[in-house]
């Protein structure tokens, strides 16, 4: 419905939410960098809506920076969405490279998700909840909602459904006389719930901190005169030293696989 001449929108609906920060803040950043500069008369250096570049330009950096970190890492300590994730389910009956054996040993066909899965909550976002949700393909190419029976073993139904979270493997195993199924479509959360390691809130920081510093206007305006511009190339050089250090301790060289039977 068209506004009338007396009413007005008002300006907090228009202006856009800053991005959620998980690692680390705009604080942080500042205080990586030393600043406010103390050879700002004004002391207004801190980062705000005024300053350049602004506190939400900085808070998109950070978001940034942490996509960065969880995929160099390949560890997670925010909470992430995947959405209508499809996998194949090899549901063959010959033990060909040890597929059915597989199955029985482990209790039924398992898919590779992230790792640190998040509690399964089937709930609508419109009603609260997180919305999660687990469909199955059968053979004829239609799909059946079974978001019902994950972690749920008393719960009868077209397949059971289970995870092992620490590792990120969904195990889907159809029900006696039931038909098979060869593809699952997921909605699901992952990412650590334990405290984002001090180290972890360091590397964020000064990986923005080089990005800042690297923006011409932010020199222009900050760092000539003042107490960057005269270490500034070193200090790009201490941070990247830095960050490859921290980036070694947490990155994962991950399985060693044997060659196929």
């Amino acid at each position: 419905m068209p506004l009338s001449e007396t009413e007005s929108i008002p300006w907090t609906e228009l202006t856009p939410a800053e991005p959620v920060c998980k690692y680390c803040t705009p604080e942080d950043v500042a205080d990586a960098m030393g600043l406010p500069d103390p050879n700002n008369p004004m002391g207004q250096f801190m980062f705000s809506d005024m300053s350049v570049p602004k506190y939400e330009t900085v808070c998109r950096l950070i978001v940034s920076a942490e996509d960065e970190i969880d995929r160099r890492t390949r560890r997670s300590w925010r909470e992430n969405r995947v959405v209508e994730h499809v996998s194949d389910i090899n549901s063959y009956w010959h033990d060909v490279n040890g597929w059915r054996s597989d199955y029985y040993a482990q209790g039924g066909y398992y898919v590779q998700l992230r790792k640190d899965i998040r509690p399964w909550d089937p709930t609508p976002i419109e009603e609260g909840g997180k919305g999660d949700k687990l469909e199955i393909r059968s053979r004829d190419g239609s799909w059946t909602d079974v978001s019902d029976v994950v972690d749920r073993p008393d719960k009868e139904g077209f397949c059971r459904a289970w995870f092992d979270r620490q590792y990120g493997k969904l195990y889907l195993r159809n029900s006696y006389m039931f038909r098979r199924f060869n593809a699952c479509r997921i909605t699901y959360r992952y990412g650590s719930e334990e405290p984002v390691p001090a180290a972890i809130r360091r590397l964020c920081s000064i990986m923005v901190a080089s990005q800042v510093i690297n923006m011409s206007v932010f020199y222009l305006k900050v760092g000539m005169g003042g107490d960057i511009s005269g270490i500034r190339d070193q200090l790009l050089a201490n941070w990247a030293e830095e960050e490859g250090r921290i980036f070694s301790s947490f990155q994962r060289a991950g399985k060693v696989h044997s060659m196929l039977r």
